[in-house]
């Protein structure tokens, strides 16, 4: 294994409780994710890495794109609560006894979109998401989420694009991460995504 990125976050509510998410850089996954009690002295004393198990959909790695999908945040009030980001999302409840993938699942349909980059709560009740597919909330801890902030959003990337020839009122693109989306003669200003993934 191969050291790479590295997340840390300390309960708000407990300084002597924090937790460190280790990336492995050559197997571009997670290496290893610890606890501590006793302000970072000691960290043997909890490997909770989620294991694979608790990814749904088949999957098996939930800390893909280590370099840039890494993140952690503790709850406010609740040392015990804990979300780790990488391509999903984890979330456990127990300190890392258990884990579970919440809202960016391995398996379909999604509620948060995948890639996750920064996590953060606002306040007690909310945690904010931000990823590849914008901004994403929740005031449930992840049983529901809202998303309609990324209707103001102008921040897709597009890879290649092309104009209707005659007229050029339809226009079509393949965007990073958020598929082929096109508009339509009936609605030119809007676009309907009409495939997953990278639209290349």
């Amino acid at each position: 294994e191969v050291v790479g990125r590295i997340s840390v976050a300390i309960s708000p509510s407990d300084s002597a409780r924090a937790y460190i998410q280790v990336g492995d850089r050559e197997k571009d996954k997670v290496y290893v994710v610890l606890k501590s009690t006793n302000a970072g002295l000691f960290w043997w004393s909890g490997i909770i890495t989620p294991p694979v198990t608790a990814l749904s959909g088949g999957k098996t790695n939930y800390l893909g794109q280590q370099g840039t999908n890494n993140a952690l945040v503790v709850h406010p009030t609740d040392p015990d609560i804990v979300w780790a980001g990488g391509i999903f999302l984890m979330r456990t409840s127990d300190g890392g006894e258990t884990w579970d993938d919440v809202g960016a699942t391995g398996a379909a349909p999604r509620l948060v979109h995948p890639d996750i980059e920064v996590l953060k709560y606002v306040d007690a009740n909310t945690l904010v998401v931000g990823c590849h597919g914008g901004i994403f909330s929740t005031t449930d801890e992840g049983v529901s989420w809202k998303s309609d902030i990324n209707k103001a959003l102008p921040i897709t990337q597009f890879y290649n694009t092309d104009v209707q020839r005659n007229g050029g009122v339809v226009k079509t693109g393949g965007t990073q991460d958020n598929s082929l989306s096109a508009t339509s003669v009936a609605d030119p200003d809007s676009w309907l995504i009409y495939s997953n993934g990278d639209g290349i």
